[in-house]
């Protein structure tokens, strides 16, 4: 694959999409962004990447866009991600996370996109019983988040195998960290992710974080997840491209470390880090999140060689930390 081709990137103006864009750009690729600024924030937009105002699910909009740079690669992150959100509203799910996918990937094939990365979810796992998940771990998804992420894969499995387009669903675990030597991190409109809130909390814009159970079948009784750095996850999408365009086959592929921390540890690790306190007080369980969600990231680095380069809990808290200080 020529790396000056043109690749259009959804979501481009989000946490992820504005780390991988940036990260192209550096290694030569030249993204497409394409986003209705729904949740992402334009400031997020480097400013001499073309970026298209429209919804993923723009038939009319894709396939100018697919004709006008003559794109062969498709990266899609847009989409919604806030499980609360999704059990309170389900439709808008369904909608921004299925029915947009299932748009956009048949305007991809009929338009001669060749490979197709989708930015897929730990949360089509649900609650499982396997203390290590990989991609063969049966999906159990507790929210209509996670259903719609299911769906949206069965779909682009579904669709791409009637035509000679490729796909890989990149599976995130949870994403952390930021680039702010790049300007960029993690913006949010509302913030439910544990380190986003512990750093608002670091930085004075929160008096307290709340951990959302204590009773879990964990060691200390609170959640246990998987952390990489979105840098990790942005080269990681970059090593799946690059794989589809060597002839590799089409799948899934979990993106994690391999190992997960407690909400209490990461608290912990925060403090430690920062060199400071906050207060902490214990709240009931949210629907919707399972006890542990822990990745096998063997098929990914064995197929793509791909490998983790930020592995390390502190120092993802210290670079998120930093960016928060600049917003």
């Amino acid at each position: 694959m020529s790396i000056s081709t043109p690749i259009l990137v959804t979501g481009a103006a989000g946490y992820i999409g504005s780390h991988t864009t940036r990260l192209m750009k550096k290694m030569g690729y030249e993204p497409v962004g394409l986003d209705n600024l729904s949740t992402g924030f334009e400031e997020s937009i480097f400013n001499d990447m073309p970026l298209i105002r429209a919804d993923a699910g723009d038939r009319e909009a894709v396939k100018a866009a697919i004709l006008k740079y003559g794109i062969k690669d498709v990266i899609h992150f847009a989409g919604s991600v806030i499980n609360s959100e999704s059990i309170e509203n389900p439709v808008l799910y369904y909608d921004n996370n299925t029915v947009q996918t299932m748009h956009l990937a048949q305007v991809c094939t009929a338009n001669g996109v060749e490979r197709f990365l989708y930015s897929s979810s730990a949360g089509v796992y649900g609650s499982n019983d396997k203390a290590i998940l990989d991609e063969e771990t049966p999906h159990n998804p507790l929210t209509p988040y996670g259903a719609s992420k299911s769906m949206s894969e069965r779909i682009i499995a579904d669709i791409t195998g009637t035509s000679d387009m490729k796909y890989i669903a990149l599976r995130y675990f949870n994403v952390a960290g930021a680039a702010p030597e790049m300007g960029i991190g993690q913006r949010s409109q509302i913030s439910t992710h544990i380190l986003k809130i512990v750093c608002e909390a670091l930085t004075g814009k929160r008096d307290k974080i709340s951990i959302f159970g204590s009773d879990y079948p964990t060691s200390d009784g609170t959640c246990i997840r998987d952390y990489i750095h979105v840098l990790d996850l942005a080269e990681a999408h970059l090593a799946a491209l690059e794989y589809l365009a060597k002839g590799g086959e089409s799948g899934a592929m979990n993106c994690g470390y391999g190992h997960g921390y407690s909400v209490r540890e990461v608290i912990d690790a925060a403090l430690n880090a920062t060199r400071q306190n906050i207060e902490v007080v214990e709240g009931a369980r949210r629907e919707g999140d399972p006890p542990s969600l822990v990745a096998s990231n063997d098929r990914i680095c064995s197929l793509t060689g791909w490998a983790p380069k930020r592995d390390n809990l502190e120092q993802i808290i210290l670079s998120a930390y930093e960016w928060e200080k600049t917003i």
